[in-house]
Protein backbone atom coordinates (compact mmCIF):
# COMPACT_ATOMS: atom_id res chain seq x y z
CA UNK A 1 0.00 0.00 0.00
CA UNK A 2 1.29 3.44 -0.97
CA UNK A 3 1.26 6.07 1.75
CA UNK A 4 -1.09 9.04 1.45
CA UNK A 5 0.52 11.91 -0.44
CA UNK A 6 3.14 9.79 -2.24
CA UNK A 7 3.45 9.94 -6.00
CA UNK A 8 5.53 6.88 -6.74
CA UNK A 9 8.17 6.04 -9.31
CA UNK A 10 8.29 3.08 -11.66
CA UNK A 11 11.78 1.73 -10.96
CA UNK A 12 12.06 -1.53 -9.07
CA UNK A 13 15.62 -0.71 -7.98
CA UNK A 14 15.42 0.94 -4.55
CA UNK A 15 18.93 2.40 -4.82
CA UNK A 16 17.91 4.33 -7.95
CA UNK A 17 14.74 5.67 -6.32
CA UNK A 18 14.84 9.27 -5.05
CA UNK A 19 12.10 10.64 -2.83
CA UNK A 20 11.44 14.37 -2.62
CA UNK A 21 9.48 15.39 0.48
CA UNK A 22 7.76 18.70 -0.25
CA UNK A 23 6.02 21.20 1.95
CA UNK A 24 2.54 21.80 0.61
CA UNK A 25 0.45 20.86 -2.39
CA UNK A 26 1.40 23.92 -4.46
CA UNK A 27 5.01 22.75 -4.63
CA UNK A 28 3.75 19.37 -5.80
CA UNK A 29 2.61 20.75 -9.16
CA UNK A 30 6.06 22.09 -9.94
CA UNK A 31 7.72 18.91 -8.69
CA UNK A 32 5.47 16.70 -10.84
CA UNK A 33 6.44 18.65 -13.95
CA UNK A 34 10.14 18.62 -13.07
CA UNK A 35 10.51 15.03 -11.90
CA UNK A 36 11.54 11.92 -13.79
CA UNK A 37 8.75 9.49 -12.89
CA UNK A 38 11.00 6.53 -13.54
CA UNK A 39 13.32 7.32 -10.61
CA UNK A 40 11.83 10.20 -8.62
CA UNK A 41 8.98 10.13 -6.15
CA UNK A 42 7.17 13.04 -4.57
CA UNK A 43 5.80 13.02 -1.03
CA UNK A 44 3.51 15.94 -0.28
CA UNK A 45 3.12 17.13 3.30
CA UNK A 46 0.48 19.36 4.76
CA UNK A 47 1.55 21.38 7.78
CA UNK A 48 4.04 20.58 10.48
CA UNK A 49 4.64 17.15 11.91
CA UNK A 50 5.05 16.19 15.57
CA UNK A 51 8.43 16.67 17.19
CA UNK A 52 9.27 13.01 17.78
CA UNK A 53 12.51 13.84 19.53
CA UNK A 54 10.33 15.23 22.36
CA UNK A 55 7.40 12.84 21.99
CA UNK A 56 8.66 9.58 20.50
CA UNK A 57 5.87 7.51 22.05
CA UNK A 58 3.19 9.55 20.21
CA UNK A 59 4.84 9.03 16.84
CA UNK A 60 2.46 6.37 15.55
CA UNK A 61 -0.57 8.54 16.41
CA UNK A 62 0.28 10.81 13.47
CA UNK A 63 -0.86 9.57 10.04
CA UNK A 64 1.62 11.96 8.37
CA UNK A 65 4.55 10.51 10.31
CA UNK A 66 3.44 6.95 9.62
CA UNK A 67 3.11 7.80 5.90
CA UNK A 68 6.60 9.36 5.74
CA UNK A 69 8.11 6.32 7.46
CA UNK A 70 6.23 3.95 5.14
CA UNK A 71 7.43 5.94 2.13
CA UNK A 72 11.10 5.49 3.09
CA UNK A 73 10.44 1.81 3.83
CA UNK A 74 10.53 1.70 7.61
CA UNK A 75 8.89 -1.39 9.07
CA UNK A 76 9.36 -1.89 12.82
CA UNK A 77 9.37 -5.66 12.32
CA UNK A 78 12.16 -5.70 9.72
CA UNK A 79 15.76 -4.47 9.71
CA UNK A 80 15.77 -1.15 7.82
CA UNK A 81 18.71 -2.31 5.69
CA UNK A 82 16.28 -4.84 4.18
CA UNK A 83 13.05 -2.79 4.19
CA UNK A 84 14.48 0.53 2.91
CA UNK A 85 12.66 1.41 -0.32
CA UNK A 86 14.51 4.58 -1.42
CA UNK A 87 18.10 5.32 -2.32
CA UNK A 88 17.99 9.02 -1.43
CA UNK A 89 15.65 11.38 0.40
CA UNK A 90 15.53 15.12 -0.37
CA UNK A 91 13.70 17.63 1.82
CA UNK A 92 12.37 20.61 -0.12
CA UNK A 93 10.76 23.10 2.24
CA UNK A 94 10.05 26.78 1.78
CA UNK A 95 12.80 29.36 2.46
CA UNK A 96 11.04 30.81 5.51
CA UNK A 97 11.00 30.05 9.26
CA UNK A 98 8.09 27.60 8.90
CA UNK A 99 9.92 25.74 6.15
CA UNK A 100 13.07 25.55 8.26
CA UNK A 101 11.07 24.25 11.20
CA UNK A 102 9.37 21.57 9.08
CA UNK A 103 12.77 20.53 7.71
CA UNK A 104 14.20 20.25 11.24
CA UNK A 105 11.20 18.20 12.39
CA UNK A 106 11.55 15.83 9.43
CA UNK A 107 15.28 15.43 9.98
CA UNK A 108 14.64 14.80 13.68
CA UNK A 109 12.05 12.16 12.82
CA UNK A 110 14.19 10.36 10.28
CA UNK A 111 17.37 10.56 12.33
CA UNK A 112 15.55 9.19 15.38
CA UNK A 113 13.91 6.30 13.55
CA UNK A 114 16.24 5.50 10.63
CA UNK A 115 19.67 7.06 11.33
CA UNK A 116 21.23 4.92 8.59
CA UNK A 117 19.75 7.35 6.00
CA UNK A 118 22.16 9.94 7.41
CA UNK A 119 25.04 7.59 8.18
CA UNK A 120 25.02 6.23 4.63
CA UNK A 121 24.74 9.67 2.99
CA UNK A 122 21.21 9.10 1.71
CA UNK A 123 19.60 12.19 3.31
CA UNK A 124 19.66 15.70 1.79
CA UNK A 125 18.15 19.01 2.85
CA UNK A 126 17.80 21.35 -0.12
CA UNK A 127 18.64 24.94 0.75
CA UNK A 128 15.84 26.80 -1.02
CA UNK A 129 16.73 30.25 -2.35
CA UNK A 130 14.80 33.22 -1.06
CA UNK A 131 15.58 35.40 -4.08
CA UNK A 132 15.98 34.83 -7.79
CA UNK A 133 17.45 37.13 -10.41
CA UNK A 134 16.28 36.74 -13.98
CA UNK A 135 17.85 38.58 -16.85
CA UNK A 136 18.37 37.71 -20.49
CA UNK A 137 22.00 36.76 -19.74
CA UNK A 138 21.95 35.91 -16.04
CA UNK A 139 19.87 33.65 -13.81
CA UNK A 140 21.02 33.56 -10.20
CA UNK A 141 19.67 32.55 -6.79
CA UNK A 142 20.51 33.61 -3.26
CA UNK A 143 19.45 33.62 0.37
CA UNK A 144 19.84 37.39 0.66
CA UNK A 145 19.87 40.42 -1.60
CA UNK A 146 23.55 40.96 -0.76
CA UNK A 147 24.41 37.41 -1.88
CA UNK A 148 22.41 37.86 -5.06
CA UNK A 149 24.08 41.19 -5.78
CA UNK A 150 27.50 39.58 -5.35
CA UNK A 151 26.61 36.72 -7.70
CA UNK A 152 25.22 39.01 -10.41
CA UNK A 153 27.94 41.64 -10.06
CA UNK A 154 28.13 44.66 -12.31
CA UNK A 155 24.81 45.58 -13.87
CA UNK A 156 22.70 44.33 -10.95
CA UNK A 157 19.15 45.64 -11.38
CA UNK A 158 16.80 45.36 -8.38
CA UNK A 159 13.84 45.26 -10.79
CA UNK A 160 15.01 41.81 -11.93
CA UNK A 161 14.80 40.38 -8.39
CA UNK A 162 11.92 38.16 -7.32
CA UNK A 163 11.38 37.12 -3.71
CA UNK A 164 10.42 33.47 -3.80
CA UNK A 165 7.83 32.35 -1.29
CA UNK A 166 8.36 28.67 -1.92
CA UNK A 167 8.79 25.82 -4.36
CA UNK A 168 5.24 26.29 -5.63
CA UNK A 169 6.39 29.47 -7.36
CA UNK A 170 9.45 27.89 -8.93
CA UNK A 171 9.64 26.93 -12.58
CA UNK A 172 10.18 23.20 -13.21
CA UNK A 173 13.70 23.91 -14.52
CA UNK A 174 14.59 25.42 -11.13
Amino acid sequence: LMPTGLIGSTTKNRDEREMFILEGASAGGTAKKASDRKYQEIMLLRGKILNVVKGFEKMTDSKVIVDVLKAVGFDPKVDFAKSRRVGKVYLLTDPDPDGSHISCLLMGLLYTVVPSLFNEGRMYDVDAPLYSYNDVKIRAYGSSLAELKTKVGKGFNIDRVVRMKGWGEAEPVQ
